[in-house]
């Protein structure tokens, strides 16, 4: 549930964002109507009830209701070991920052409702800020890849230039990863 309402907190076009709603759906393999289940009862929560919903987010992934499951599990699928709760916390926010950037857009409407979180949850401000930076900086190098592809004639050149962006970006993320490991320590 959480993903949807914060994929639909914004009014950007939904045909891009249906895509990656159906792909995390996918991957926590939830069958149809489990996903059509979960988008009712999102689109029919008032904005009361998506208020409570986000002030008991440290419960909403224990819960066995079959409305929540998507939360326990995108809860389950984030976690690769024994992670603590701030740990667990953090990688959410963090899938959530990179739902907002996918369409190279991050909205006020997303960066509220990721803020809300973020205060509510106690992440650290400069982690989060690293996040968007992050996600800022990768836009920019796929747009720039975009260009070259664009632009550039295929050949070794712009193979060189594709496959030094990608090793950029691939690092960006590797970053990010390494900062939310060592909350661990």
């Amino acid at each position: 549930m959480l993903y949807y309402l914060f994929l639909s907190s914004d009014d950007q076009e939904w045909d891009d964002k249906k895509i990656l709603f159906d792909k995390v759906c996918r991957e926590l393999q939830l069958d149809e109507l489990e996903r059509n289940t979960v988008v009712e009862k999102c689109r029919s929560m008032s904005t009361q009830e998506i208020q409570n919903l986000v002030d008991s987010m440290d419960e909403v992934y224990i819960g066995s209701n079959s409305m929540l499951k998507i939360m326990s599990n995108v809860v389950s699928t984030l976690k690769k070991a024994v992670e603590n709760e701030k740990v667990r916390k953090t990688r959410i926010v963090w899938n959530m920052v990179n739902l907002g950037y996918a369409d190279s857009h991050y909205s006020a409407e997303e960066k509220n409702f990721i803020d809300n979180l973020v205060e509510k949850w106690g992440i650290d401000n400069e982690i989060y800020q690293e996040m968007i930076d992050t996600c800022e900086t990768v836009v920019a190098l796929t747009n720039k890849k975009k260009w070259i592809v664009d632009y550039f004639m295929e050949g070794y050149e712009r193979d060189e230039w594709e496959r030094r962006l990608d090793i950029e970006i691939n690092k960006m993320y590797s970053n990010i990863e390494l900062t939310i490991q060592e909350l661990n320590l």
